[in-house]
């Protein structure tokens, strides 16, 4: 609305703040610390309860549960309203906000860095844990429940003790403050980035239940197949909002950066789908132990290792050791923190599974069984976090060795990944298919499913009639076969009125429709970029791309440059698109914005980047526009059937809970 004290008008970009409009509110910033130090305590009360292990302590764990919940949604909501009043006192909002900046991008600038994103994953552990204890208090024994806190409050103790003394939230700037914030990094302000920490954290650290009662279950000597049964639907939960998560993370970088379409194999990328590749494994191996009572401990490592992989990805972030555009920090120090915490948290679960004797269920382990079919599964899942991890650590663990720095790209990962991931998904099409006994005819298998094997035949022929390549006709041929099998077992489900396949149907559905979506982007994806002013065009590829006019504009906090481009192809005008070129003055930063039509088929996108203007004597008086243009297809159906995959694991998780409510406890 412009300043009045200097007579500044609407034509400024960001409200004019230099007459020290705010001070600074000290008192909420120094309860928001002392509430982070009072959830740290609590915490420690729960490892105190755990060690003393009475009956009369119960329902005091239960309480501290709570107290360390509200302990740290006070915090959080302290920075929260910080960054909504826009209180340049505090470091972390005047180097991560703007007073200009709309009202939604100030509440998700309060975790779109690392102290705020820190508290965040220590909020949603707390969470995570009090709903533990409100699920689980009146069915496990004390013995048990407490030990399975002890451990949850200790994995929440060291998150604790690193966000109060390495990355403090509430930090305050040398007075005089400054009146105005640098504002939030132009890339950020996307509703896809404000909405997935939240909900990749909500995955993450979900798999602290799995770690506690794993750590419980190893020290208390639960029945395997009773600790199965307990963390069957915290692993569905938290293997759901992961994917959801991973998912929202990848349509921000396609729309902001055009990345890869469904994946770029960026290094930060990379340390999220570790721990889902591990909690996929986990999901699948209770599912085993529960019912058949197999893979034990092999379950109990990977509950373990899934939890640890979550700290990894929390430490490649912000130790500095990887360079991304996601990346929080660059800090040795607080690497090394967590390299510590990591160290602790995995090496205190691996020594208690060491000295667990599992018993012996005799059982087969032979590859036509569907327990060899999960085992085998899981060992090509580890055997691609293994390559992603390798990939992803090999080239900073060489350069800390002072060799020259090497660049570890998507050719690696398609050459070494890919191939394992059509092996999974030949058992996720045949797995659900193999009934649970030991061995079973391989022929009888196939001979159930003529159809679908035809019909992966045929769709495979097709794209090998397109001239794909062999391996991206062996992937259609599967993902086909996949889709048709979940089909398949949904109908049948449904008419048998039975539900307790549906969500298995359905998650399979979802990953088959992934992994075809991915398959037909990655290979018949037209990507062309070429230079051009108002009035130019250019044809590649049967597209003809044509940038007509540009018009000048501006946002709450941007100047912004939008361009007309007419998209055509043989002959034939399909649409206008209108990008966007934006100039943030705050962090005096610009960005690009594309902009995209979504069709079931394929989607059209054009983005627009300006090029430097030549000087001298044969400069150009008009600019040239970088138009970039891609023709990808099958991309809306790459985020319906991750949708499709988490509602699938929401509901599997609703039905463990719903059987682990009926089941009585042997503890």
């Amino acid at each position: 609305q412009g300043c009045q004290k200097c007579a500044r008008g609407r034509d400024v970009v960001y409200w004019h703040n230099s007459h020290g409009r705010r001070r600074g509110n000290f008192m909420g910033p120094v309860l928001g610390y002392i509430s982070l130090w009072l959830a740290t305590l609590t915490s420690l009360g729960l490892i105190g309860i755990a060690v003393r292990n009475s009956e009369r302590h119960m329902s005091l764990a239960r309480t501290l549960a709570l107290l360390h919940f509200l302990f740290l949604g006070f915090a959080a909501l302290v920075l929260v309203a910080a960054f909504i009043t826009s209180n340049f006192s505090l470091k972390l909002v005047f180097e991560n906000s703007h007073s200009a900046k709309p009202l939604f991008y100030r509440i998700s600038g309060s975790w779109g860095n690392h102290e705020g994103s820190m508290l965040l994953w220590a909020w949603i552990g707390a969470a995570y844990v009090y709903a533990f204890a409100r699920h689980a208090f009146t069915r496990l024994s004390h013995r048990f429940y407490q030990t399975a806190l002890g451990a949850m409050g200790a994995a929440g103790l060291g998150i604790n003790l690193f966000v109060v003394l390495l990355s403090n939230p509430f930090a305050r700037l040398p007075a005089p403050f400054p009146p105005e914030g640098r504002g939030l990094n132009p890339l950020l302000q996307d509703v896809g980035l404000a909405i997935h920490p939240p909900v990749l954290y909500l995955g993450y650290v979900g798999l602290i239940i799995p770690y506690g009662l794993a750590m419980a279950a190893l020290i208390y000597r639960l029945s395997p197949q009773t600790w199965a049964r307990l963390v069957k639907p915290w692993v569905y939960i938290a293997l759901g909002f992961l994917t959801l998560g991973i998912m929202l993370g990848s349509w921000w970088a396609y729309r902001e950066l055009g990345w890869g379409g469904w994946w770029f194999w960026d290094p930060v990328e990379n340390a999220s789908v570790i721990p889902w590749l591990l909690a996929l494994a986990l999901a699948h191996s209770v599912m085993a132990l529960s019912v058949r009572g197999t893979l034990g401990q092999w379950s109990y490592a990977l509950a373990i290792l899934a939890f640890g992989a979550t700290i990894l990805g929390t430490f490649l972030v912000r130790s500095g050791s990887l360079v991304s555009v996601h990346a929080f920090a660059s800090d040795p120090g607080r690497g090394i923190a967590l390299l510590a915490y990591l160290t602790l948290c995995v090496g205190a679960g691996l020594f208690a599974l060491s000295r667990f004797k599992a018993p012996n269920t005799g059982t087969d382990y032979s590859l036509i069984s569907r327990d060899g079919a999960l085992l085998a599964h899981n060992l090509f899942v580890i055997a691609i976090a293994g390559t992603i991890f390798l990939g992803t650590a090999y080239p900073p663990i060489i350069q800390a060795f002072g060799l020259p720095p090497l660049a570890v790209g998507a050719p690696f990962y398609h050459s070494a990944v890919v191939p394992f991931m059509v092996v999974v998904l030949v058992f996720m099409a045949f797995g659900p298919e193999i009934p649970w006994r030991k061995r079973t005819n391989l022929l009888r298998i196939i001979k159930r499913a003529p159809l679908a094997i035809g019909l992966a035949l045929l769709c495979g022929g097709f794209t090998l009639f397109l001239d794909a390549a062999p391996l991206g006709v062996l992937a259609t041929g599967l993902s086909v076969l996949v889709i048709a099998l979940a089909a398949r077992m949904g109908v049948r489900t449904r008419r048998s009125s039975g539900t307790n396949r549906l969500p298995l149907a359905i998650s399979h559905l979802g990953v088959g429709i992934f992994a075809l979506s991915a398959t037909l982007t990655t290979v018949f994806t037209v990507e062309i970029e070429e230079a051009l002013r108002p009035g130019e065009s250019f044809t590649q590829a049967g597209y003809t791309v044509a940038l007509t006019t540009l018009t000048e504009g501006r946002g709450p906090n941007y100047l912004s440059v939008e361009g007309a481009v007419d998209i055509g192809k043989n002959g034939r005008t399909l649409t206008t698109l209108t990008p966007e070129y934006r100039y943030y003055p705050a962090r005096e930063m610009p960005t690009t914005e594309a902009d995209i039509q979504t069709s079931l088929w394929r989607d059209l996108r054009v983005s627009m980047n300006l090029i430097e203007r030549e000087t001298g004597a044969n400069a150009d008086s008009e600019p040239r526009w970088a138009i970039r243009f891609h023709m990808r297809p099958a991309m809306l159906w790459l985020w319906i059937s991750t949708l499709l995959t988490t509602l699938g694991l929401f509901l599997a998780a609703r039905q463990a809970f719903a059987h682990t409510r009926m089941e009585t406890s042997d503890t």
